[in-house]
């Protein structure tokens, strides 16, 4: 279907109808999103296992743990792994949204310059902005520790900057590479008290998100010896769907400020 257009002149985004739209575009889709998540899902399941049995084989080796250092690279390569697998999900989930393609298990696993075009525009502007929040908040915890207390309100104020600038991640994955962070910026300008709004309720969605979690793990005891199983099952689950609702969000927010979509299609 195609997508109904917005005033291009006037764009305001509807901070609740953003949501409920990214609500859909999660939950009218767990089927697709498993297909293009279930590849990924199958590496770091089996790379969380490799990771864990290469540090006890060093630790029954040694006699004890192995090292900090060793650990420390164990973690850091799945770390960095973890950080590509969720860029390639998003780059397959933003063409499946926009573009209505993919679905093939070679596609979704994609690992080329595109995906990590996304994962370095995406950590340009996650360092920039916890460089740009962490300068005023040690100045104000120097002056006083209560000073933590403006920590919270203002990452919120700040979120709106980091939107505006993640917006260009969707076009990364549309492979745009005439779309720049400026361009990016100013689609969606005139918006920044609505994406406070949008970041607030994100915040609570997260908050809920995480109770279920803890909720999932407290019922996952009362399985006996499947309690593991239960709980890692469940907190994966809740982890996954938060996973797809957050590039649906910023899917949602592309298409609004630069494709001109409407949510009524």
């Amino acid at each position: 279907m195609q997508p109904k257009l917005v005033d291009t002149l006037n764009k305001q985004l509807p901070v609740f109808a953003a949501i409920r739209h990214t609500f859909s575009l999660t939950f009218n889709n767990l089927g697709p999103a498993l297909r293009v998540t279930w590849a990924w899902i199958a590496v770091l399941i089996v790379a969380i296992g490799l990771m864990v049995l290469v540090i006890a084989v060093a630790g029954f080796e040694r006699g004890s743990m192995p090292g900090g250092l060793f650990v420390a690279l164990v973690f850091i390569f799945f770390f960095i792994l973890a950080l590509v697998a969720t860029a390639s999900i998003a780059v397959a989930w933003h063409r499946y949204i926009l573009l209505d393609e993919g679905g093939s298990t070679k596609f979704n696993l994609r690992f080329d310059g595109t995906v990590w075009r996304y994962v370095g525009n995406a950590m340009a502007i996650t360092i920039g902005a916890m460089i740009a929040f962490a300068v005023p908040a040690t100045l104000l915890l120097m002056i006083s520790e209560y000073m933590f207390v403006v920590i919270i309100p203002g990452i919120i104020l700040l979120s709106p900057f980091m939107y505006r600038l993640f917006i260009k991640l969707p076009a990364i994955a549309l492979e745009r590479r005439d779309f720049s962070f400026y361009d990016a910026y100013e689609a969606s300008a005139g918006n920044y008290w609505q994406l406070v709004g949008l970041a607030v309720t994100y915040a609570l969605i997260s908050i809920a998100l995480n109770l279920l979690i803890g909720i999932v793990s407290f019922v996952g005891l009362l399985f006996g010896p499947f309690a593991v199983v239960v709980q890692v099952i469940g907190t994966a689950a809740a982890q996954w769907i938060g996973i797809i609702f957050g590039i649906s969000l910023l899917t949602t927010l592309y298409g609004f400020f630069v494709e001109g979509r409407s949510f009524d299609d």
